[in-house]
């Protein structure tokens, strides 16, 4: 890992933390670590130093060179001038953001090339502030640099997101730490400002490692002070598959944690059931599974920052939450109709996108009926008025594709199960088996795979109930296709 400015402050809270985590940290700075002996860059049990400025390509370069290509670029470095900006002159206004802003794109930037080249993935950690929300008085360019920050974060984000490389921006509030802490040895101004904090304390130089070390695993969340201290994390760009992470950035993790979620309208499926047979069919993969039955309570999961150490690496949807228009649904809609809330479709969507694998099975299609969005995710969507289903009845199955998900499979398989017909389905998906609804029916794709974003995505049409799931060749379909979503080469 390197850090900059990771000399004072909350950058050497970051360094340490990092290294007593087991990270190899490498800190640049215009100063020299305390209680650590600057080197030439060998190994030591503690962060190394690096006596260089942000801004200096040349001697980043160098610094690379000595320390190796680090997994991890946390660039704290920032500087802050204060007073009126009539008063400012243009040096101070140009050496924060040269410092601030610029310093970030070239830490990045010489980095994020390296691992371009060694197709390699990384993490990039931008440190911003509650002032590139919100101006603050006399605070000069700091503010400016610090809302630059964030737009060149999602910037980088969405250009070398594709390449495995996660770009995370973390704003930390009011925290009594490094350049804030001779503001707070006013006792006026501590305790106007400990006012404004639900908790009534200033956060501490140890808050950016419990944000920001969490985000190097999590690999997608921007995290934003919220009014009052607290902080409102985003899904924000790709992260790398769960191939790349396990063997690197996820601390070695050889276990996946996978989310089941099955649930919704129970008035054709019993959905407890089915929820109960994925969870075991995961298990049986050695995956830790999380069984929830609410859209809401799974994005929750998706987005917790507690969950941040021990990443959620796949989704496996089977339910029925959608609007229930229409009299056949009148005795349900009361109790179950469901429309997704924005922060719930930006957090399914963004989790896929970013990386994360996503199955979706039987009735994941009709859901969400009124976000277009969420048919282009799983890959195809029920269309209304078009398609149709016939009932539970015996079904065959044939498998059409060579992929990982239907290898080893018999061409044909016999289920018990309904097949989903005249579906709009999305462009770029690989159809893996056909079925037919009736004699004389057209093949109806009923199993395929696809990427939206980084995220890999496997839709099975089938999974009415838990007799269809355990059945032995639908089952090894289910934990081949789990399996693929999560990166398993």
């Amino acid at each position: 890992m390197l850090v900059t400015g990771g000399a004072r402050g909350l950058g050497a809270a970051v360094a340490h933390a990092a290294a007593s985590a087991g990270y190899r940290v490498c800190v640049v700075d215009l100063l020299a670590i305390v209680d650590v002996t600057t080197t030439n860059g060998s190994e030591v049990d503690g962060p190394v130093s690096f006596i260089a400025s942000v801004t200096d390509e040349a001697a980043i370069e160098s610094v690379l060179d000595q320390f190796g290509t680090p997994d991890v670029v946390v660039n704290n470095a920032g500087i802050v001038r204060f007073g009126p900006l009539v008063d400012h002159s243009l040096d101070d206004f140009r050496a924060v953001v040269d410092v601030n802003l610029v310093g970030t794109y070239v830490v990045a930037r010489a980095v994020a090339r390296r691992w371009l080249a060694a197709q390699s993935p990384g993490v990039v950690i931008n440190v911003t502030s509650m002032n590139g929300l919100a101006a603050g008085p006399n605070s000069g360019a700091y503010g400016a640099t610090k809302a630059a920050i964030a737009l060149l974060t999602s910037q980088m984000a969405i250009e070398w997101g594709p390449h495995g490389i996660r770009v995370n921006a973390v704003a930390p509030g009011l925290i009594d730490a490094g350049m804030s802490e001779p503001i707070y040895a006013d006792p006026a101004t501590r305790q106007a400002r400990e006012s404004k904090v639900p908790l009534g304390r200033l956060g501490t130089a140890h808050t950016l490692p419990s944000c920001a070390l969490p985000g190097v695993r999590a690999g997608c969340l921007r995290s934003w002070p919220e009014r009052g201290g607290g902080w409102r994390r985003h899904w924000l760009c790709h992260r790398a598959p769960a191939t790349s992470a396990v063997s690197g950035l996820r601390g070695n993790r050889s276990v996946s944690r996978v989310v089941v979620l099955a649930g919704g309208s129970p008035h054709a499926h019993d959905f407890a059931a089915v929820g109960t047979a994925l969870v075991q069919l995961a298990s049986e993969l050695g995956h830790v599974v999380q069984l929830v039955n609410d859209p809401d309570r799974a994005a929750g999961l998706l987005a917790d920052p507690q969950s941040a150490a021990t990443p959620i690496d796949a989704l496996v949807i089977n339910g029925l939450w959608w609007r229930m228009l229409g009299d056949a649904y009148e005795p349900w809609r009361h109790q179950y109709a469901y429309s997704p809330s924005a922060a719930t479709r930006e957090t399914l969507a963004s989790f896929v996108s970013c990386g994360g694998g996503l199955l979706a099975l039987h009735t994941t299609p009709i859901c969400f009926d009124d976000w277009p969005e969420w048919g282009d995710v799983v890959g195809g969507s029920w269309q209304w008025g078009v398609s149709s289903h016939p009932p539970v009845g015996p079904v065959t199955v044939q498998i059409v594709g060579h992929h990982p998900v239907v290898a080893g499979l018999p061409s044909a398989i016999a289920l018990r199960d309904e097949v989903y017909g005249d579906m709009q389905r999305r462009s770029g998906v690989e159809v893996l088996a056909v079925a037919k609804r009736h004699a004389g029916d057209a093949d109806q794709p009923v199993v395929w795979a696809h990427s939206y974003g980084s995220g890999r995505v496997v839709f099975d049409g089938f999974g009415h109930d838990a007799v269809s799931i355990r059945q032995p060749n639908h089952a090894q379909l289910i934990e081949q296709a789990l399996t693929w979503v999560l990166g398993a080469k």
